[in-house]
């Protein structure tokens, strides 16, 4: 059985190197070209989950790593100077997508990634270094 998987570090959209625009969506399509099983996207911006599924025509659950501050404000403010809000405003988020054939997930689910216990265990053991 094949098994193509992809992943990919959107950085909000940004290009390298830096152009000024975002290409979010378009990135979005190109990493689900090619009908792959599954794609694991870092750096999304929050306002974009409810689009992920659209743009990939895949199965996506999203994850809030760090809440949007700024509304639909700050959504215009971070496209018009990408470079300096970055995720500031419109906060940060991880999706994973599946083929539709391989979703068993209800549409609009999210999972939890690093909860609390393991994000306690890495904040006791970061001191200490590599054994």
């Amino acid at each position: 059985m094949r098994l193509l998987t992809r992943t990919w570090n959107l950085a909000h959209g940004r290009t390298e190197p830096e152009t000024g625009t975002t290409w979010l969506e378009e990135m979005v399509r190109l990493v689900a070209a090619q009908d792959p099983n599954v794609v694991c996207l870092q750096e999304v911006p929050v306002w974009a989950l409810s689009s992920l599924g659209d743009w990939s025509s895949m199965r996506s659950v999203g994850a809030i790593a760090v809440p949007s501050r700024g509304g639909s404000l700050g959504r215009w403010l971070t496209s018009l100077l990408p470079l300096v809000f970055r995720s500031a405003l419109t906060g940060q988020a991880n999706a994973i997508h599946v083929r539709q054939e391989h979703a068993e997930t209800t549409p609009g689910a999210t999972i939890e990634l690093n909860g609390r216990d393991f994000q306690r265990t890495v904040a006791a053991t970061a001191g200490l270094g590599s054994a």
